[in-house]
């Protein structure tokens, strides 16, 4: 057994639920035609293709979850919940939930690991993250254990992320447990002893010795998480949540400080090492901040950009002209967002797929010739757009080029 293991414990997130006829039938008309119950039953096969499980192991449960109006089982610890609320763009929304034994027996059937199920979903664009916990397993209490951080944090050696002061349950037969932050805030960490726990429920433990560190975040610091893992591969979760613990509870050598100034102390080295001597990672720095990758924006462009593409075509045979025209101009006003540096993601996964770079001036010839082709009313109209508006209409070109060789 390893000394000192990370997994992830609890995953839950949201999911759009979008159907094409939305954009044609309106939203009145499309809400009294859709089978909802279909809709989401046939988003939970989606997942549980993915996550590896046939559809004759989904299940139908006779309680929905609150807010929700259906619920189905897949395999005997995944959850998918159905038709819940809106979210902030008016689409009804799914919810996968795998608690600690679900995402176990996830990694058991191994077609997808839990890191993996984050990325590819968060490549998706649609995706609310709602919780992550990852927990750290220590096998060993070389160098820390919860008497000894009980000590500390009694004697408020320590800083924190959090605001209020930390809080301890249980008793010396059962085990003790440590809270710092609260499960209505965004994070929380929970320090307990798991060897302890896995005993009293007649569970068999190949080891002596069993702490773990646990790292809740919810709301908007798991998607932040769920950004950080996609856009820096932290496929070793360790990379990524020793920093992540160091910021939530940084063990200090004993001093006589006020709070105010209880950073300026240095960490205690017994901390530290339990560290591998980690850097701070402050996750709030990345809430608000979800990058989006060039994968995301695919999205986006399959739902938007390419509407573009098909109007210019349609266009030119003269159907629907005015409102395809003035589709065309709306869109294009949408490309505001999109900045140059938006050109270094394109190329970071064109080169994934072995396609050429594009280089800016690549980008320039490319507006040039839409202009010299476009009619004379879009003609005009494209000149008052700079060439940074209209970039990714570059990348539909070189992607339809590449496509057809």
């Amino acid at each position: 057994m390893n000394k000192k293991t990370v997994i992830f414990d609890y995953l839950s997130f949201t999911i759009s639920l979008k159907v094409e006829e939305w954009e044609t039938i309106g939203r009145t008309e499309f809400i009294k035609q859709i089978n909802w119950e279909h809709e989401a039953y046939f988003l939970c096969k989606e997942y549980a293709g993915l996550l590896g499980f046939a559809t004759d192991e989904i299940f139908k449960q006779e309680r929905p979850a609150r807010n929700f109006k259906y619920r189905w089982s897949i395999g005997e610890f995944v959850e998918f919940h159905g038709i819940g609320p809106e979210n902030k763009h008016g689409f009804k929304t799914c919810r996968l939930e795998l608690k600690g034994q679900a995402c176990r027996e996830v990694e058991e059937i191994g077609v997808i690991d839990i890191y993996e199920l984050i990325t590819t979903s968060f490549e998706k664009g649609d995706i609310n993250f709602t919780k992550i916990d990852i927990a750290i397993d220590d096998f060993e209490g070389k160098h820390s254990d919860i008497e000894k951080i009980r000590k500390k944090l009694d004697k408020k050696d320590y800083t924190s992320c959090f605001r209020n002061p930390y809080k301890i349950m249980g008793n010396e037969a059962e085990g003790f447990t440590l809270y710092l932050g609260t499960r209505e805030s965004t994070s929380m960490l929970r320090i307990y002893d798991k060897l302890k726990e896995q005993l009293k429920k007649g569970n068999l433990v190949n080891s002596h010795f069993w702490t773990r560190y646990e790292m809740s975040f919810m709301k908007e610091k798991a998607n932040a998480l769920a950004g950080l893992l996609y856009q820096a591969n932290y496929k070793d979760l360790k990379k990524i949540s020793l920093p992540l613990l160091a910021e939530m509870l940084d063990i200090k050598e004993e001093n006589n400080f006020d709070e105010e100034h209880k950073y300026m102390i240095s960490t205690v080295d017994w901390w530290k090492s339990f560290l591998e001597d980690s850097e701070k990672l402050k996750l709030s720095d990345y809430v608000n901040k979800r990058q989006s990758t060039q994968e995301t924006k695919n999205t986006w462009l399959s739902g938007n950009i390419n509407k573009i593409w098909l109007t210019r075509e349609i266009y030119y045979i003269g159907y629907a002209k005015e409102y395809l025209e003035e589709r065309f101009k709306e869109t294009i006003e949408a490309f505001d967002k999109i900045t140059n540096k938006d050109l270094y993601v394109i190329n970071k996964a064109r080169k994934k797929r072995g396609w050429k770079e594009l280089k800016s001036d690549d980008v320039i010839t490319f507006i040039k010739q839409v202009r010299e082709q476009s009619q004379p009313e879009q003609k005009d109209f494209l000149h008052d757009y700079d060439v940074s508006s209209l970039q990714v209409l570059k990348l539909i070109e070189k992607e339809k080029y590449e496509n057809e060789k």
